[in-house]
């Protein structure tokens, strides 16, 4: 299951939610490292399009809203990984609002038609 899944831009929310749902199922260490790995990784990947969105959009009129919710998106990834490294209440959220900040932040990159978004 884990290797099926894309790492394609922005699909950190994708990760995280997984994470969310699968933790009220009993799974193998192995497979829980490995879907954890993927979900930082996605993290970071989407840190890295999301700085490369702004740079290119920053100075473009209309994209103050894509500029914005990409650095909602960014802040909320760097959240998700530090608190993956912790147990607790804090992660549940943290992972929560970093599915919704990549989901807001991809919803509008897709109404634009930039290299970048």
């Amino acid at each position: 299951m884990v290797e099926e899944l894309d790492l394609s831009v922005f699909e950190c929310g994708k990760w995280v939610k997984l994470i969310i749902k699968l933790k009220y199922y009993p799974m193998n260490s192995l497979t829980q490292v490995k879907i954890k790995n993927n979900c930082l990784e996605a993290c970071e990947k989407c840190i890295a399009d999301c700085l490369a969105c702004i740079e290119s959009c920053k100075q473009m009129k209309g994209m103050e809203q894509c500029v914005l919710l990409c650095e909602r998106c960014i802040d909320a990834c760097k959240d998700c990984i530090a608190a993956s490294k912790i147990s607790s209440l804090d992660r549940d959220i943290s992972m929560q609002q970093c599915t919704d900040a990549c989901y807001n932040c991809a919803s509008e990159c897709e109404k634009h038609d930039h290299d970048a978004c």
